[in-house]
């Protein structure tokens, strides 16, 4: 019997082929490796993040029981019964962030705002000077922020300072919830009062688990004040945070020392007008309403450098 004879070119062809497939499959196995450790690294940061925010309302609420005011958001003492150097959104704790930050007038030395003089380092723990003494101050995931095209030319914002890190520029990636208005008639500024837990003792903010005390900063960027047809609104422009999603999510710890991840979208918020400021987007508050508003204290200038 004749012997079979096989045609190389055939099994050339066909080993090629599966060469091909192979190729394939190991692409769309690193493709999703890659995709797997990426969301894997992401999920990471927003976990460690939330344990921040926690440990950070925690130290707070020991703070409140402890100080003679009962206030929740700790005042830093060079702000304190000033309305011209006051804050709260950032010098409560954390690093001495950079020197050149708004001239440092509000960051660096000559803003006397140091992290040996934040008042929650010490309800943290912290007691040393490196920038490790201060993780729980950030978030892993800070890389910045890109404040909207609103913010261009705001004496709050200096766009050099566009992609540094929210924690190397104040010393916290966290946002403290001084939310303040000013009020007066047909949208003029009057006087600065507060509507947020700033200047407010705990035993006065309602709804402490929906109520924000702390923010990843973007979330600070996003509530904007705006003046129109003789009024005033507030917006949450739906901005991106550090932990992605859709609708953007934020990273924000509650009155009661909870967190959550929240979902927040753009758009006027409901309520937010001319005389009353009910920030309320989404499931959560960053008003404290029905209580009323506290103003802020006269001016008292503190020495200076």
């Amino acid at each position: 019997m004749a012997a079979r004879r096989e045609k190389p070119g055939f099994y050339l062809a066909l080993t090629f082929l599966e060469l091909l497939v192979v190729i394939a499959i190991v692409v769309v196995l690193l493709a999703l490796g890659a995709a797997g450790a990426h969301n894997a690294r992401a999920e990471s940061a927003r976990a460690h993040c939330l344990a921040n925010l926690r440990g950070i309302a925690s130290a707070s609420l020991a703070y409140s029981m402890e100080d003679s005011r009962g206030f929740l958001l700790p005042i830093h003492p060079t702000a304190d019964h000033n309305r011209v150097y006051d804050d709260g959104f950032f010098d409560f704790g954390g690093g001495s962030g950079t020197k050149a930050m708004w001239d440092g007038t509000r960051v660096g030395p000559d803003s006397q705002r140091e992290a040996h003089t934040r008042p929650l380092n010490r309800w943290v723990g912290i007691t040393g000077a490196q920038d490790s003494d201060y993780a729980v101050f950030r978030c892993s995931a800070d890389n910045g922020f890109n404040p909207p095209l609103l913010y261009e030319g705001w004496d709050m914002w200096e766009d050099r300072f566009r992609d540094e890190s929210a924690f190397g520029l104040v010393g916290t990636s966290y946002w403290g919830n001084a939310c303040k208005v000013a009020f007066g008639p047909d949208g003029e500024t009057g006087p600065m009062v507060s509507i947020s837990p700033w200047l407010r003792p705990a035993t006065r903010v309602p709804d402490t688990s929906r109520t924000v005390l702390y923010m990843e900063m973007p979330v600070g960027f996003n509530l904007s004040y705006l003046r129109f047809e003789g009024g005033v609104r507030m917006a949450f422009q739906g901005v991106a945070g550090w932990h992605a999603g859709d609708p953007p999510r934020f990273n924000l710890a509650f009155c009661d020392a909870s967190a959550a991840t929240v979902g927040l979208r753009g758009g006027w918020l409901p309520g937010a007008g001319e005389g009353e400021h009910v920030l309320r987007p989404g499931t959560v508050r960053f008003d404290c309403y029905p209580d009323p508003p506290i103003p802020d204290p006269p001016v008292q200038r503190v020495p200076r450098h």
